[in-house]
């Protein structure tokens, strides 16, 4: 009778249980079959593939699927069979586990990746199948992931199926990077959880911000519109249930009474809350792809307004104009990946400032060919100082120690560069002094002097002699006026 009653939180958390009981049913099955079973191609085509119930010198008969769930016997005249392969355990393990499909390998494993499928799922399987001929295959499986083990060790990357070289790897890590992310949204999207098309996004607005001058990035988004498409679908579907399941669960709980209706009531409401609070942080940390509630309407509608308008955004990109113009700024980061700021300042230049689509992306990149460019003037300036400031050797081949030196090296040949150039630069000038000195001596100096006259030599001693007759005169009139008055 409880069961009855349970709402829709009990009823999924009782559906949880519910979901595992086939896995561990299929276990117990795959038990029981790994002892033996055969493949049986009939020359109709048709295949069976089971345990052999019995067989005489004309017939056998094999337990097979019907249905994923139903089983039934079939017995095979022996005339009308094409091919019998009768399976081992190892066998059977191989193919149930996928052994066999694991080369060839993804992208972008790490070498802990491969540490990982070595030891767990291939050396258990040849520890436990010793000698068999499955085991000999897999332990070549295990040489090759070794050998490519050994190259990611190396530095060197696979990516889309082929493999580059460390230099390259390391020129290309911002591409890398951002194929990563690509991955990491189309494996989001294929997988079977309610939440795949939101965790795609979310990868996707990492790959465009974080990556936003990558190829990869332009790659991604007819994807992206692909995952946007069937988000919306999903959303639309969840958008026609919310009344639906709403009024169910409101029927549930009317349906239970005391303690069972309050613990159900109370578990609702802490679900409410927990969402709630949820939101309220995503919407605080402005996130872009934010969680929705089947139960909350609203935000099943803003989930969709968002990806109206994201799809719409996307639309009304020039992919081809995008695509060329993050060439140039891929070829600029790894120009800047080589140490050559000079050629990424000359690459990026190739984008006229006035016709950037990707603004975002141009920045970013415009800032670290910036950054590039100074380091590298900071690079030459102090390897010049660095050879100025080189102490000379003495006859004993020596380098003698500057005096005075600080705790500095570079400080000090910085000083001492510029204490030479002070120097040079008053030598120069003195030397240009010196040389104008006669110039302005000869325009200054008069023509050949005229010789002087009498009159120019006895210049000077005419006021004296002057100045003496004076006296005379003035001497000889007062002798004359004393001897008249006597």
């Amino acid at each position: 009778m409880f069961s009855k009653k349970i709402d829709s939180a009990s009823s999924n958390m009782i559906a949880r249980y519910r979901l595992r009981l086939p896995v561990f049913a299929a276990a117990g099955l795959l038990t029981l079959q790994l002892t033996h079973a055969d493949i049986i191609t009939m020359k109709s085509g048709e295949r069976y593939q089971g345990p052999l119930i019995t067989e005489d010198a004309s017939t056998v008969t094999i337990e097979y699927n019907l249905t994923p769930k139903i089983k039934d016997k079939k017995v095979l005249n022996k005339a009308d069979i094409k091919e019998h392969v009768r399976q081992s355990a190892a066998m059977i393990e191989m193919e149930e586990r996928g052994l066999a499909k694991i080369l060839p390998t993804p992208d972008l494993l790490s070498a802990a990746d491969y540490e990982a499928i070595i030891q767990d799922r291939l050396r258990t399987f040849t520890a436990k199948h010793p000698g068999t001929p499955e085991a000999t295959e897999v332990e070549k499986i295990i040489a090759t992931l070794g050998e490519e083990k050994a190259r990611v060790q190396k530095g060197e990357v696979k990516m889309e199926g082929r493999w580059l070289d460390a230099e390259t790897a390391k020129r290309d890590a911002y591409n890398i990077e951002a194929f990563r992310l690509r991955q990491q949204m189309n494996k989001a999207a294929a997988e079977n959880v309610d939440s795949r098309y939101l965790n795609a996004l979310r990868a996707f607005d990492a790959l465009r911000t974080q990556y936003p001058a990558s190829l990869q990035y332009v790659a991604s988004i007819t994807e992206a519109l692909d995952i946007l498409d069937k988000y919306e679908k999903q959303l639309s579907g969840l958008i026609v249930e919310q009344p639906i399941i709403s009024k169910q669960r409101e029927d549930g709980l009317k349906l239970l009474s005391g303690s069972d209706q309050q613990l159900s009531k109370s578990a609702i409401e802490q679900e409410k809350a927990n969402f709630k609070s949820l939101a309220d942080a995503q919407l605080k940390n402005k996130t872009k792809w934010r969680d929705t509630y089947k139960y909350d309407l609203k935000s099943l509608q803003d989930a969709t307004a968002a990806v109206i308008k994201e799809r719409a955004d996307l639309k009304a990109l020039n992919l081809a104009a995008l695509q060329a113009e993050n060439e140039v700024l891929t070829a600029a980061i790894r120009y800047i990946a080589d140490g050559n700021a000079t050629e990424a300042q000359n690459t990026l230049a190739r984008i006229a400032k006035g016709q950037v689509f990707n603004k975002l992306a141009y920045a970013a990149v415009d800032k670290q060919v910036k950054a590039a460019v100074i380091e590298s003037q900071k690079q030459a300036k102090a390897k010049t100082s660095g050879a100025v400031a080189a102490a000379p050797e003495d006859d004993d081949g020596k380098a003698k120690t500057a005096e005075g030196a600080t705790g500095n090296p570079m400080e000090e040949a910085l000083k001492k560069k510029q204490e030479e150039l002070a120097k040079k630069k008053k030598e120069a000038e003195k030397k240009r002094e010196e040389a104008a000195k006669p110039a302005a001596s000869a325009a200054a100096a008069p023509s050949a002097p005229e010789p002087e006259t009498m009159m120019e030599k006895l210049g000077p001693y005419i006021p004296i002699v002057g100045g003496g007759v004076l006296v005379v005169l003035l001497a000889v009139i007062f002798l004359g006026k004393k001897k008249k008055v006597d």
